[in-house]
């Protein structure tokens, strides 16, 4: 069956989920679902004390042009922000796991690493340095796994994140989870009696931190953001429960070698399946090598009102992989199915009615702004719809929904936000952020807070 097809087919078997009606309801799981039970990493490269297959210098030395062409694109700016870029490591780390080899006794040394018997079968661990790094993901190429095989990557002092064969992209290559640190170990255990292993590994993605250094508060300029835990249900009813369904995306574009971050969020069908379901915008995830990286963060907010602390973006859960089921750009649109998500999630529901978004129809949402390229955890924002604002020539008024803030106290949408989940009063979508559109002369689309730029949504 051609890729074509089996798109079709399944899309077929999903519809009745979704289409036998105008709308589903919100609903609220405390279970986990798809997530796999891995073994405990064999953490060979913390036992025999591996040295580095490759150590790369510092990006501000090495490829300053890299980091400043990140830092130019955020600045501008452009969507969607860029938060990483991959890096050669002089060379290529053929990595064949052999059973005979290995089983001859003593580890022995391959592809820059070391190969041992481990309670399971065999494994090989390895370590990529990039100095001065904030977090590192490693590309393997042509890669060929058993069934059973287990991968894990982990920095210094992490937990380990276990992984297999489901991340593979349609060019059999992987996106390894993401780690924090200018290290990264990764090992691959193979069971006993299988056939072995083999990938390549010729470069890496190097994560730059971008980190706010200031809270958003009131009339905050210029980003005039409002902190999602600063809003109570007295001004938006559902938004506790919004909160756990929206997620921050970091995904990479094989095209470009370049990493970027998104929003997205989890819809609900009409059978209160449970399945992870994940819209965002066609401009952030228009392919599936580009879903099979997906990191979805969630709970990646402040700590509190008063708090001007959040978790690293490596602790809070997270979900690895996705299926791409359908996207276009005609409503700038993609929707996929994750791998898994973590447990406390809310699957949000829809309204797909024509009447559902009328004029004066006030509309919500939660997203990851990103000001300048620099990312914020969970913001909250708000604003009025108008048919009446001029249409941007790329948006027609027939797939897109225009609105625009009626304050600078309402928080505002940056490059960061792209995808994020546009809702009514009752946390219902409606639509899926494309961006902002200047309604005059002498207007900055992307002033996030401006209320003379229309925000334009996909419409559901």
């Amino acid at each position: 069956m051609s890729r074509k097809l089996g798109r079709f087919v399944f899309v077929f078997f999903l519809w009745p989920a979704f289409a036998f009606g105008q709308s589903a309801p919100m609903h609220v799981s405390r279970e986990a679902f798809g997530v796999k039970t891995f073994p405990a990493a064999p953490r060979l490269a913390d036992r025999m004390a591996i040295e580095p297959a490759a150590v790369l210098g510092a990006a501000e030395i090495v490829v300053p042009e890299k980091l400043a062409a990140l830092e130019q694109w955020n600045e501008q700016p452009n969507v969607p922000t860029r938060n990483g870029f991959s890096r050669s490591i002089g060379g290529t780390l053929p990595v064949r796991i052999d059973q005979l080899q290995a089983f001859k006794g003593a580890p022995v040394g391959v592809a820059g690493g070391l190969m041992a018997k481990s309670d399971g079968g065999i494994v090989w661990s390895a370590s990529i340095e990039v100095q001065h790094a904030y977090g590192l993901r490693l590309h393997l190429e042509n890669v060929k796994l058993p069934q059973g095989a287990v991968l894990w990557v982990y920095g210094e002092g992490d937990t380990p994140t276990a992984f297999d064969q489901s991340l593979i992209d349609p060019h059999d290559a992987i996106w390894t989870p993401s780690t924090r640190g200018q290290v990264i170990h990764i090992e691959v255990e193979v069971p006993a009696g299988s056939d072995g292993a083999s990938f390549d590994i010729r470069e890496v993605m190097e994560l730059v931190h971008l980190h706010p250094l200031l809270k958003p508060g009131t009339n905050d300029d210029p980003t005039c953001l409002v902190d999602v835990q600063c809003v109570t249900t007295g001004t938006w009813s559902p938004v506790t429960q919004v909160k756990s369904a929206i997620a921050q995306l970091v995904y990479v574009k094989t095209e470009d070698g370049l990493s970027y971050l998104c929003t997205g969020g989890l819809l609900n069908d009409q059978a209160n399946s449970r399945t992870p379901w994940l819209l965002t915008a066609n401009h952030c995830i228009h392919d599936q090598t580009a879903a099979s990286s997906l990191e979805a963060h969630f709970d990646y907010e402040y700590v509190s009102c008063v708090s001007s602390e959040y978790p690293p973006l490596d602790t809070v859960p997270r979900s690895n992989g996705a299926t791409l089921l359908v996207n276009s750009t005609s409503s700038d649109f993609s929707f996929m199915r994750l791998n898994a998500i973590p447990s406390g999630r809310v699957f949000l529901g829809w309204n797909a009615s024509t009447s559902a978004v009328a004029d004066g129809t006030r509309l919500y949402r939660v997203s990851h702004p990103a000001p300048s390229g620099v990312p914020y955890p969970e913001q909250f924002s708000t604003t009025v719809s108008n048919s009446a604002l001029s249409s941007c020539s790329s948006w027609p008024h027939s797939s897109f929904l225009y609105s625009a803030f009626t304050s600078p106290t309402e928080g505002g949408v940056y490059g960061g936000s792209s995808g994020s989940l546009v809702m009514i009063a009752s946390g219902q979508v409606v639509g899926q952020l494309a961006g902002g559109c200047t309604t005059g002369p002498n207007q900055d689309p992307s002033a996030g807070c401006d209320p003379r730029i229309s925000t334009v949504d996909g419409a559901f």
